[in-house]
């Protein structure tokens, strides 16, 4: 009887400590999944801006595999589609994307910027309103730029002014947001203040075409005092 009981509990001891070697190999196979997964969305993405975009689908749909429920991947993929114009696929997986990890604010803004390509500008604006609440993400900038640009497209420009405004507070140095608000000045009519932004825009090296003819546009409305004529000199130095 004793030596049974001894052969039962070896039994079980062996079983537990197998039972615990498959599961740290299971967490270690896991880990390595993830990582995987996270590098091969950084593949995709990079062959994505290089528009070698078959090479981008494989190494996404690959990341996927290796990590069905990263959000990462999702969201990558999504706007992967998102580039390619299916519509139907980017919506499904920047909804599962949110779904997985409902507070990122990357995934969020990013969403938010999809659904303003798509028309649907109060929801867009709901997303990125969630984006800004996520205090770990870093890139308000961009989101308040994002925001400013799906404004504009709705035509609500006091609006917009309000978010390029807060997009400049947070990062000075972003061309699109000060040419938006040059624009914006200009359709005021306020002149200076427009000149001010398009130089600061050409500073920060800004090369659209449309600066130029903006910046033509003001040579002829800024006043004849002396601070407005040093904004003609400027604009013709830099844009004419």
């Amino acid at each position: 009887m004793k030596s049974t009981t001894v052969l039962l509990l070896t039994f079980f001891v062996v079983l537990h400590l197998a039972a615990c070697q498959r599961t740290a190999q299971n967490s270690e196979l896991t880990a390595r999944n993830t990582k995987a997964s996270a590098y091969n969305v950084e593949l995709g993405l990079a062959y994505l801006k290089r528009n070698t975009n078959e090479r981008a689908k494989q190494k996404l749909l690959l990341a996927l595999r290796q990590d069905p429920r990263s959000s990462m991947a999702h969201g990558a993929l999504a706007y992967y589609y998102q580039q390619m114009g299916t519509v139907t696929l980017a919506d499904k997986h920047y909804q599962k994307a949110i779904s997985l990890s409902p507070n990122e604010g990357a995934t969020l803004s990013n969403y938010g910027a999809f659904l303003c390509r798509q028309g649907d500008y109060k929801k867009a604006e709901r997303y990125f309103d969630k984006a800004l609440n996520d205090k770990h993400y870093l890139n308000l900038a961009e989101v308040y730029e994002n925001a400013g640009i799906c404004a504009m497209q709705d035509k609500r420009l006091s609006r917009a002014h309000h978010y390029f405004t807060l997009a400049l507070a947070h990062d000075g140095q972003r061309p699109t947001s000060h040419l938006a608000i040059a624009r914006l000045y200009m359709t005021h009519h306020q002149y200076n203040s427009a000149a001010k932004h398009l130089l600061t825009y050409s500073a920060i090296g800004g090369k659209a075409a449309e600066a130029k003819a903006l910046a033509n546009k003001l040579t002829y409305k800024l006043p004849a005092d002396k601070r407005s004529q040093g904004y003609v000199r400027e604009l013709r130095r830099c844009f004419l």
